[in-house]
């Protein structure tokens, strides 16, 4: 027995065909809301795993390079520090290698009462190469040597220092009294609270020297060029500084009395009132402080 269809669900009746089309776009709703929210999340998985690679990847690029910086630094720390020590040890090498040929000088070739002028000329050549070598307290070792073996003192000088490079050598306290440095280079030396008493350092180099709280009675300060020293709180009484550069000095409280200002340059008498005592001192004019 054949069965038949309602004709009024027929795809070819206008109602059937209405319910077809009503049924097929509810199943396309559905299937494009699946499809979105499916290419959403599926969106979010597939790159979730490229970016997380990619930022360690960043991370550990950036802290293995920052461990790489970090380690070179230390190295050059540690380089630099070696050669600091392999050059320190250098200079006192040759410091007491000086000494040693120094005292040979004078033990063996009677250095300090030989006429042989060319003994004392290997001394002061040796001197003069030795010096630029050292650092400031070495340099300072050598001028106290110098001076205690008698080889720099004023009058008889044997080993001769005009040119010699003193700049920046720590002399602080030294008791320099007497000793020759004429025409020296001492530039930016420390000489606080030297004993200069008596010395000779005409025509030297004194740029930027610390002379404060020296004693400097009856010094040879002439044609010195003290451009920028400090001499606060020197004793100077008496000492010669004719024709001497005093620009930009500090003489505050320096003790001037009976010194020799005169021709001096680069200070204006009211700033040599800023001196301690003035006292029968000389003035660049030539005339003398009362």
């Amino acid at each position: 027995m054949t069965s038949k269809q309602d004709p009024r669900l027929s795809p070819a009746s206008p109602k059937g065909l209405s319910q077809v089309k009503h049924h097929l776009r509810q199943q396309g709703r559905a299937t494009i809301r699946g499809l979105k929210k499916a290419t959403i999340r599926d969106w979010m998985q597939a790159i979730a795993i490229p970016i997380s690679v990619a930022l360690l990847a960043f991370f550990g690029n950036m802290i293995t390079t920052m461990f790489n910086q970090a380690q070179y630094a230390n190295s050059q720390r540690q380089h630099q520090g070696d050669v600091e020590i392999a050059k320190d040890q250098q200079r006192e090498t040759t410091l007491q290698t000086y000494f040693d040929r120094m005292s040979d000088l004078i033990l063996n070739d009677h250095l300090k009462t030989t006429k042989d002028y060319d003994i004392r000329n290997v001394a002061r050549t040796r001197t003069l190469e030795v010096l630029p070598q050292l650092d400031p307290h070495r340099k300072g070792e050598i001028v106290q040597f110098l001076h205690d073996t008698g080889l720099i003192n004023t009058g008889s000088v044997i080993v001769n220092l005009s040119q010699a490079d003193l700049n920046q050598a720590y002399l602080k306290g030294s008791d320099l009294s007497n000793a020759d440095l004429e025409n020296a280079s001492l530039v930016g030396a420390n000489l606080r609270l030297a004993q200069m008493n008596a010395a000779d350092l005409s025509g030297a180099n004194l740029m930027g020297t610390n002379l404060s709280s020296a004693r400097l009675m009856k010094t040879n300060l002439s044609s010195a060029d003290l451009n920028g020293a400090n001499l606060q709180f020197a004793q100077m009484g008496a000492a010669d500084l004719g024709g001497a550069d005093l620009g930009k000095i500090n003489q505050n409280y320096a003790h001037l009395s009976g010194a020799n200002l005169s021709h001096v340059t680069g200070v204006t008498t009211a700033q040599l009132r800023r001196a301690k005592s003035l006292q029968g001192t000389i003035m660049p004019d030539g005339s003398r402080h009362p």
